[in-house]
């Protein structure tokens, strides 16, 4: 509000005392002082990337798995089985007995012949006797099982979402923290000597505008 007043005063003051600033003793003079505008560097974060939801492919997930399973079948055999012998020893009669005549000599060295008497004969003899005879046997083989691992899929392949999250970043940016101000201050009599003429001298005269 001062500044308002003051400026209102300069324009009082320059139109009543206008038309004497060429020529005339300067009585109170103002003159116009602007300050710039005032900025400075603010750090804000901001959204570099949006949030988004990506899909990803998620492998299938194998696993191995032992399994009993049948190596052979059961099955019956036909089993040959050959003729069993042995050996047995036997008497048996080599030779009958009989009778016959033989020249033999006495006492005296006389030959003679004499009826003899032959006893049967006998001996051992080795025999091969069949003790079993051959034969066929049915023998029952039962199945043979073993484990083996096998490679099972456990999970599927798959198709998966994730959501990214947003990414920040953060960036300088120039702002205002004060705005331009314009107003008209008082100067000395030394200041105000040099004849001035204002630009809106001639013609019709604008009210000075007074911002701070």
């Amino acid at each position: 509000m001062r500044w308002f007043t003051i400026g209102a005063v300069a324009a009082i003051s320059f139109s009543v005392a206008g038309p004497a600033v060429a020529s005339g003793t300067c009585e109170t003079c103002y003159r116009r002082e602007v300050r710039p505008a005032q900025y400075r560097l603010v750090q804000e974060t901001v959204e570099t990337r949006p949030a988004r939801t990506v899909a990803y492919r998620v492998p299938a997930q194998l696993g191995v798995v032992h399994q009993t399973v049948e190596v052979s079948p059961a099955m019956t055999l036909a089993r040959r089985i050959p003729a069993e012998y042995r050996v047995v020893h036997e008497t048996v009669q080599l030779a009958p007995a009989s009778r016959g005549w033989t020249y033999r000599r006495d006492a005296h060295g006389r030959e003679v012949l004499c009826q003899t008497t032959q006893p049967a004969r006998y001996g051992t003899v080795a025999r091969q006797v069949m003790v079993r005879p051959e034969r066929i046997v049915h023998e029952h083989v039962p199945a043979r099982y073993g484990t083996v691992a096998r490679t099972v899929v456990v999970r599927p392949e798959s198709v998966a979402t994730a959501v990214e999250p947003a990414q920040y970043g953060v960036v300088a940016r120039r702002v205002q923290v004060a705005p331009a101000t314009e107003r008209w201050v008082p100067v000395g009599r030394a200041h105000a000597e040099h004849p001035y003429r204002h630009p809106h001298h001639h013609g019709h005269r604008q009210p000075i505008s007074a911002r701070y």
